[in-house]
């Protein structure tokens, strides 16, 4: 989340279970490019994934562009507001 957050290219690779869902939603949005399970992914996946973003200058703006636009850095503060009931965040 910070580094789609700060709008940092990101290729994403997911190492658990947990992790799969918001992954598979940022890849969707189009804020990451998400290269599946560690299970699923080879060197050579991974190495044309970077080749593609290193030439692929229009991908890594939308990417950056996407991501900042969909976390805002403030999901700390609703949380506390949602749990004391008060606006002092």
């Amino acid at each position: 989340l910070e580094r789609v957050f700060c709008g940092i290219v990101n290729i994403s690779i997911t190492t658990a279970d947990n992790q799969e869902m918001i992954a598979h939603n940022f890849f969707e949005k189009g804020a990451v490019l998400h290269l599946g399970t560690i299970a699923d992914v080879t060197v050579d996946t991974l190495s044309d994934s970077l080749i593609q973003l290193t030439r692929d200058r229009e991908t890594r703006k939308r990417l950056q562009t996407v991501s900042a636009g969909l976390v805002d850095g403030k999901g700390a503060d609703r949380i506390v507001r949602a749990i004391t009931g008060s606006g002092l965040v």
